[in-house]
């Protein structure tokens, strides 16, 4: 909970340099799932782990792919930004596959 309250994500805090970090708790332990620069990309890395790694059960971010992509225009408009999404989707997808 004290991450939801950080960002509004499971799992998502802002970092030093205003990108957003991503993480997930696994038997203990935390797996990083990268740093993004926007927070919704980042709680699409950790909705994907929390799916790939603690299956059905898993508390995620968003319902699915449509609530993220309205989710990632809403927070591009906000903060004036595009990033580019299949860029994103790629790096997002790769960090996820790393992930031990």
């Amino acid at each position: 909970e004290a991450e939801r309250r950080m960002t509004g994500f499971v799992w998502i805090e802002r970092g030093k340099f205003g990108k957003y970090r991503s993480r997930i708790s696994l038997v203990g332990r935390k797996v990083e799932l990268g740093c993004y620069d926007l927070a919704c990309d980042a709680a699409r890395a950790y909705d994907l782990a929390a799916v790939k790694f603690k299956r059905d059960d898993a508390e995620t971010n968003f319902g699915g792919e449509e609530e993220y992509v309205r989710a990632r225009e809403l927070e591009e408009r906000a903060y004036g930004v595009t990033v580019d999404m299949d860029a994103a989707r790629a790096a997002i997808e790769a960090k996820v596959r790393a992930a031990k």
